[in-house]
């Protein structure tokens, strides 16, 4: 409260306290569980191929294991041969090992969980280490161009979901395409970081990108959609005080996703 010479005399404190309604509990309850199952949904579709990114470093370890075990039976000890093998299959092993660790983190319910500091690189890698021989396998160029100097305020998994939601609606998309390939890249400028996801597609008409954010609304069949992909990512965007749209002064398919670079503005 301020005087009529301008000085402060005193202040007015209000306090609100307002009682959840057990519809209310209820209903958010309701969504929690549906934006739960859409998010398992569309993480079982871009896991599809998951026997794939399994099975081919499986592959390779046992072929190499063969190979170590005839040369030991034929007394063709070489150093260097099996020195060279074994740190293969070592690191194949730790493929393996991250592809389910993923698999793992990304199945689980995050939404009770706390926001930290995470490269933004890394949960690009992570997420991509679950469907990399899936999109190679349908000769589909992914072209990662992402700054390792990049950290996001956030909880990764739910990044991660909304990357698996475009990659999804990038590979349906340009599964007739000659020439396919999608590019994520980064950019910092000004108080954003900034991820431009691009894919080969002719772009997005003016018509349906007023409803592309809309719960339910898909442009696919109902096989392959449930509509709640974009939804769920402008609705995870928001819950980390950024944004993501669509760049219509682009020739191809372009989603641009703005996230704050201080924690002031992200808490």
């Amino acid at each position: 409260m301020i005087n009529k010479s301008g000085r402060i005399y005193g202040y007015v404190v209000r306090l609100d306290y307002a009682e959840e309604s057990e519809m209310q509990k209820e209903r958010n309850k309701d969504q929690a569980q549906s934006l739960q199952s859409s998010r398992l949904a569309s993480l079982g579709k871009m896991a599809s191929g998951i026997a794939h990114e399994i099975n081919n470093p499986l592959a390779i370890i046992a072929a190499k294991a063969s190979l170590l075990q005839m040369k030991i039976e034929r007394d063709d000890v070489d150093a260097a041969y099996f020195k060279t093998s074994l740190e293969l299959i070592n690191k194949t092993t730790k493929r393996i090992s991250t592809i389910v660790s993923n698999l793992k983190a990304l199945s689980t319910d995050s939404v009770n969980d706390n926001k930290e500091w995470h490269s933004l690189s890394k949960i690009i890698n992570n997420t991509m280490s679950l469907c990399e021989d899936k999109f190679k396998r349908n000769n589909i160029d992914v072209q990662i161009a992402v700054s390792d100097e990049i950290s996001i305020y956030c909880q990764n998994v739910m990044i991660s979901q909304v990357l698996i939601n475009l990659l999804n609606n990038s590979f349906d998309a340009i599964q007739t395409f000659d020439n396919k390939w999608i590019k994520i890249e980064s950019e910092s400028t000004g108080m954003v970081n900034r991820l431009i996801f691009t894919d080969c597609g002719n772009g997005i008409s003016n018509e349906v990108c007023k409803k592309i954010f809309t719960p339910f609304f898909t442009t696919k069949s109902i096989d392959n959609g449930t509509g709640l992909g974009l939804a769920l990512a402008k609705e995870t965007m928001h819950f980390h005080n950024g944004t993501i749209s669509v760049n219509h002064n682009f020739e191809n398919t372009q989603f641009i996703l703005e996230f704050p670079r201080t924690l002031l503005s992200a808490v």
